[in-house]
């Protein structure tokens, strides 16, 4: 699990500066973990974007998604168990949801900041 973390902070360009794993044998069962996680960042108050440069005439860029992501997953589950938890449901394309719902977090890090620096922000 601190293998996939740390590949992501590397993917992100970001350290991975502490954490710990707590052992509750009377909560979780053996192989199951509970994973919470937070990110701090710092930016120069010259580099803050704040919206106040926003003018009529500007494009706005979304990025789509590659998934429910973190909070997201407790609506899919929802949804997953009324639909009767069909273990073969595809989506379009012709990915199985399981496997979609275990793909990896895309991270937004690099293409934002590529993003950013291509344009002067």
């Amino acid at each position: 699990v601190v293998g996939g973390i740390a590949n992501g902070c590397t993917e992100a360009g970001c350290a991975l500066i502490g954490g710990e794993t707590a052992e509750m044998p009377d909560m979780y069962a053996p192989g199951e973990y509970d994973l919470a996680g937070f990110t701090v960042a710092a930016v120069e108050k010259s580099e803050l974007k704040d919206g106040a440069s926003v003018a009529a005439g500007d494009v706005l860029i979304g990025i789509a998604s590659s998934g429910p992501h973190s909070n997201g997953y407790s609506l899919v589950r929802r949804i997953y168990d009324r639909a009767g938890r069909p273990a073969d449901l595809e989506l379009e394309g012709g990915v199985k949801l399981v496997d979609a719902l275990m793909a990896p977090t895309r991270l937004y890090v690099k293409p934002i900041l590529a993003l950013l620096k291509s344009h002067g922000a």
